[in-house]
């Protein structure tokens, strides 16, 4: 039904408090609870209620609950490989002791069909994300995997590995020559093999365990099958990266109108998921959209469900739901990057797809249509002729109608238009009503990604070779240029000049925020975000001319593809009045002269002074470099 408060999802991300990491445990415990907060309920409900109904599965747990798996690595750990491996990785701080515990109280507790004791969250109602692919203990742990939520690990997993010594110094242990030849050895020993054959008798594959299902929790495998829901979870990614920040700043924009509040405490404390077995039993036109949508791998549950989840936490306000810490992107103070429309829920909506970045979402839409059966098929469905009927049929349907004149009424929640407009955006594949002038931006960046990104990665990858490149850049990364806007606002000259820009739709705070976004994953080497994730082209290494920050501009000015990006800025100079109304102010007399006041400012002056001796000339970087970015 609606994916819409799901982009919300993984929304607060700074808001939580830093965790601490002190051994490797600690870090894999922070991947079981984004597990946990996004598929443990599916999880327990299909061990509880889709595997322990199989008599084959039932007596491969009987037989593994009578294993002591604690008594078999004591006994073990007199064997020499053994000890040998046991000793290399607690130096890597990684307990051993510790999983077969968890291990072992997490069988106990699935042989007394409890699943209540094991961390996740409350069960949810929504339908399964993806089919049972068997019977058996084998297909369990093969179902686990393909449910993890494989891009939230990886993006975390990436982030520690930039991030965290501790955790970077034990996965590249894990991954050494030295581990791989201890790990051979421990596969040659016939204690531990003897123990490998008494576990596969109870159908619990060591092998799979140790080589497809550790890497799984990390993120660092890739699912047996893929969902057309779970693959959502790759828009949600570009869509929190590029504007969680942006839309929360929103949603508190709303929550100060009263209309807006009476519809979202409503819709918070009701169950629309108890609809859904209503309908499928009362009306026989939803029924048949169900049966069709599930043929297709869509199911309709699992949206409803996740929409009551996200509109509780977000009533509340209450942004720490256990998935917060996924996205590696910082709460951010710019301006809303297009006005609000109204006060309602319904306005509520549509400044929310006015947001969504279509750009990179519409790109991520062709290349899963073109690469991914699974997705093509769900999609291929919705667009089909059998569809269009039925679902068609469905607005003729009193029962239906009845239930969505029900929520537009009381909730103002109106389900023509979250299904045919806030849905199909989530994709990339709708307009937004408004595009602002930042917005457009991304457009001119997608060019320059998908014609030199490769050139500009390994122009970096050069520079970085340069003591004096890297003192900058640690600089830069490490100043907080949001706080500098906060101080420049304090200069009377500054302030003019910034209200005169905001009524033009250029936000200063935006451009600085996605400087600090990008400094960062440039200093980090972490590239693998939503707004980055645009198919690059291949191409030959650039020589750098020198070895500063100046230098690394110059040559990046220098490679950018002038004659596309100058055919986009001429095309919306003359089509697009929000960027051309934006460009004119900067080009403006009255812009020009409170740009050249903004200099003739000694504070400001002194300001960039300061910041020239890190090799970073802001002179440079307005009158060269942005405006470069544009072809002009």
């Amino acid at each position: 039904m609606k994916g819409v408060v799901v982009f919300l999802a993984l929304a607060a991300l700074g808001s939580a408090k830093p965790r601490l990491f002190e051994t490797f445990q600690d870090h894999f415990q922070h991947f079981l609870d984004i597990s946990n907060a996004l598929e443990g309920a599916h999880w327990r409900r299909q061990q509880g209620q889709g595997y322990t109904p199989n008599p084959e599965y039932i007596e491969m747990l009987n037989k593994l609950s009578e294993q002591n798996l604690k008594q078999m690595l004591a006994d073990l750990k007199k064997e020499p490989e053994v000890q040998d491996i046991i000793e290399y990785l607690d130096n890597l701080t990684i307990d051993v002791d510790y999983y077969v515990d968890n291990l072992q109280w997490i069988i106990q507790k699935l042989h007394a069909n409890d699943t209540d004791g094991i961390p996740g969250v409350e069960f949810h109602h929504r339908i399964r994300r993806h089919p049972m692919t068997g019977t058996t203990m084998i297909t369990a742990l093969a179902d686990t995997v393909s449910m993890l939520p494989i891009r939230q690990l990886r993006a975390t997993f990436n982030e520690k590995m930039a991030k965290n010594q501790l955790f970077r110094t034990a996965i590249e242990g894990l991954k050494s020559d030295r581990f791989l030849t201890l790990y051979k050895a421990l596969w040659k020993n016939e204690a531990f093999l003897k123990v490998r054959d008494i576990l596969a008798d109870c159908h619990f594959d060591l092998k799979y365990i140790f080589e497809e299902l550790a890497f799984s929790l990390l993120g660092q495998n890739d699912p047996i099958q893929v969902t057309f829901q779970i693959q959502f979870d790759e828009f949600l990614d570009i869509i929190v990266n590029m504007e969680s920040p942006h839309w929360l700043r929103q949603l508190g924009g709303y929550k100060s109108f009263p209309e807006f509040r009476k519809s979202l405490s409503a819709l918070s404390k009701t169950k629309l998921v108890r609809h859904y077995p209503q309908l499928n039993s009362a009306s026989p036109a939803f029924k048949k959209v169900d049966a069709f949508l599930k043929r297709h791998g869509i199911f309709v549950a699992y949206w409803i469900d996740r929409t009551d989840f996200l509109t509780e936490f977000f009533e509340k306000n209450d942004h720490a739901i256990g998935c917060n810490e996924i996205i590696p992107t910082q709460e951010s103070h710019r301006s809303r990057r297009h006005p609000m429309t109204g006060r309602t829920m319904h306005t509520f909506l549509a400044d929310t797809v006015s947001l969504l970045p279509i750009r990179q979402l519409k790109s991520l839409f062709n290349e899963k249509m073109e690469t991914n059966a699974i997705f093509k098929t769900a999609i291929e469905g919705l667009r089909s002729n059998e569809f269009k009927e039925i679902y068609n049929a469905l607005w003729t349907d009193d029962v239906w109608l009845n239930l969505v004149d029900e929520l537009k009424t009381e909730y103002d929640f109106d389900l023509k238009y979250v299904i045919e407009t806030l849905a199909p955006a989530l994709y990339g594949q709708n307009v937004p009503l408004y595009i602002s002038f930042q917005t457009q931006f991304d457009e001119f960046f997608e060019i320059i990604i998908a014609n030199v990104g490769d050139s500009i990665n390994s122009l970096l990858k050069a520079y970085k070779q340069n003591d004096a490149f890297r003192a900058s850049l640690d600089t830069i990364d490490n100043t907080v240029f949001i706080q500098l806007y906060q101080d420049l606002r304090n200069l009377d000259v500054f302030q003019t000049l910034d209200a005169y820009l905001k009524k033009h739709d250029v936000y200063v705070p935006y451009y600085i925020d996605r400087f600090e976004y990008l400094t960062h994953r440039l200093n980090t080497n972490v590239t693998a975000v939503g707004d980055l994730e645009i198919k690059q082209q291949s191409s030959q290494d650039i020589t750098p001319s020198g070895t500063t920050m100046a230098d690394f501009f110059a040559d990046v000015v220098n490679i950018l593809p002038k004659t596309e990006l100058a055919a986009l800025y001429t095309k919306k100079m003359s089509e697009n009045t929000v960027f051309s109304t934006a460009v004119n102010s900067l080009t403006s007399a009255e812009g020009k002269k409170m740009y050249n006041d903004l200099w003739a400012n000694r504070t400001f002056q002194a300001i960039a002074n300061a910041y020239a001796n890190y090799d970073f000339n802001f002179r440079y970087i307005l009158e060269t470099l942005v405006p470069a970015l544009y072809g002009q």
